[in-house]
């Protein structure tokens, strides 16, 4: 009998956060993580996975070709090793809040990253704070993603890519999970006949 499985989330929201203007922009395919430029993303939790003995958690993010995500030319040293963080938010996000103060984040469950020129994709382990969320030790506000000064632009498909594939994605690595069936209205039409009179 197995008792590891292998479940893919895929994000209710994931969009771009600017910390100098106002988010004015309609949902893109790609979102842009370097200077400036903040990913935030947001997983619902099912409440069949908090039964389950999680063992290792990450965040998948798939590349884009610059080209393809019309911000005109963008540099990038290949040599230099950019280094980027994740936090898990410690409030409710609001995609606007660059007017009033910047989003609380739990700077003790910090993860830093690097971007590897030779992936197409990145991922990032956050098996501890997903731990936390199943615990119920830290509420689940999703993550911040951000660059530093020196960090070269990364593009990565959004949860509005036409490639459902490319979608960010947590990837679940548990045991003893298991789905509970639920409940579902299902549409269907009724129709009464009269009796046959013999």
């Amino acid at each position: 009998m197995r008792t590891v499985s292998v479940i893919d989330l895929r994000p209710q929201s994931a969009f771009n956060y600017s910390t100098d203007s106002f988010y004015r922009e309609k949902p893109k395919q790609s979102l842009l993580l370097g200077y400036e430029k903040i990913i935030y993303l947001f997983f619902n939790w099912p409440l069949w996975l908090c039964k389950c003995v999680l063992l290792k958690a990450k965040l998948i993010l798939f590349k884009l070709p610059y080209d393809t995500c019309n911000m005109g030319k963008v540099t990038s040293k290949k040599n230099t090793k950019a280094h980027y963080t994740l936090y898990p938010l410690l409030e409710v996000f609001n995609v606007c809040g660059c007017m009033h103060t910047p989003p609380a984040v739990d700077l003790s469950r910090c993860v830093t990253f690097e971007n590897s020129y030779r992936r197409s994709y990145t991922e990032i382990d956050v098996t501890q704070i997903v731990q936390d969320w199943s615990n119920d030790t830290l509420e689940n506000n999703g993550f911040l993603l951000m660059g530093k000064d020196n960090s070269p632009y990364i593009f990565y498909a959004s949860s509005q890519h036409r490639i459902s594939e490319m979608r960010p994605m947590l990837r679940l690595t548990c045991k003893y999970a298991e789905r509970f069936c639920t409940l579902q209205t299902v549409p269907c039409d009724v129709k009464i006949s009269k009796p046959v009179q013999v």
